[in-house]
């Protein structure tokens, strides 16, 4: 799959607002200098349970599963025993995706497929670096200032504009990895994981999921309805890093009822009917002579 198919517009529109502001090319470069993608990966192997064909291979053949279905290479799966329904994508040359004991305790194995699908989306966006960034500008902007050392005169005045820019790109990134994951997985699933990952089960069971995602239509006409109301929305999320679950629900109904939605999906099971090239594997149409991926005669 092509991610610009599925990159939703407000992330395509932070992100090229967060690449026009001054500091973002130098920070991006310290955060990569620090050795963050390497820390993540020696925390990976030493805290965490690395899943493989041959470890929880229940688990690890839905991300191959998931792999296949996006045309992507295999990232590293763990399994991290922290208590708390989560799960993250670390590392930009490397991949690696955490899923939390707890959430794959409590959620169904097509729950843990459609949150794998997500965070495989991120991946396929290409947001890992940025992530990992997002992450950097978390610790504080004290810490910041310090970690920089001759950076360290960049007032944080310069910073919070940065890292406001910053979360407004990771909230509207999680709807481009939606987007993805609602290709990959069942996208009744996704909307469900949206909500479990906010209420009870026992809650869950009881909801009307459909109602509930229309709730974010409520919250649109608040915001286009005022301009105070407008303020007021934004002025509560700068600090958070994902949207409203409810308006991510929202988001996927609207996008599976899409023209584009049902172009990539329609595309997707041409390709499933079509042959493999008998070189590279990738699939083929009838009517041509020779692979348009690595060029062999048919």
């Amino acid at each position: 799959m092509n991610y610009i198919d599925f990159v939703h517009p407000a992330d395509a529109a932070a992100l090229r607002q967060l690449e026009n502001l001054p500091a973002f090319p130098m920070l991006t470069k310290k955060a990569m200098e620090y050795g963050l993608e390497m820390i993540q990966r020696i925390n990976n192997l030493s805290y965490c349970i690395k899943l493989t064909e041959n470890q929880m291979p229940e688990i690890y053949s839905r991300l191959v599963s998931v792999c296949a279905k996006m045309g992507m290479p295999v990232p590293e799966l763990y399994m991290d025993t922290t208590d708390v329904l989560n799960a993250y994508t670390t590392g930009d040359t490397r991949p690696c995706i955490v899923l939390t004991e707890k959430l794959m305790n409590e959620f169904t194995g097509e729950e843990i497929e459609a949150v794998i699908a997500h965070e495989c989306g991120h991946i396929l966006c290409h947001h890992v670096l940025y992530s990992t960034l997002a992450d950097f500008l978390l610790m504080g902007t004290d810490e910041l200032v310090n970690s920089l050392g001759v950076f360290g005169t960049l007032s944080s005045t310069a910073i919070i504009p940065l890292k406001f820019a910053m979360m407004a790109w990771s909230r509207a990134s999680e709807l481009s990895a939606d987007r993805a994951a609602s290709v990959a997985a069942s996208p009744q699933v996704l909307i469900r994981v949206m909500a479990l990952l906010q209420y009870p089960k026992r809650i869950v069971d009881r909801m009307n999921l459909e109602q509930w995602a229309s709730q974010a239509q409520e919250l649109e006409q608040l915001q286009q309805g005022s301009k105070w109301n407008d303020f007021l929305q934004k002025f509560n999320r700068l600090e958070d890093s994902h949207p409203y679950n409810v308006v991510r629900a929202y988001e996927i109904s609207k996008w599976i009822a899409s023209d584009q939605y049902r172009k990539i999906m329609n595309h997707l099971k041409l390709l499933e009917l079509s042959d493999r090239c008998p070189s590279c594997g990738q699939p083929v149409l009838p009517d041509w002579a020779f692979c348009k991926n690595c060029g062999t005669k048919l």
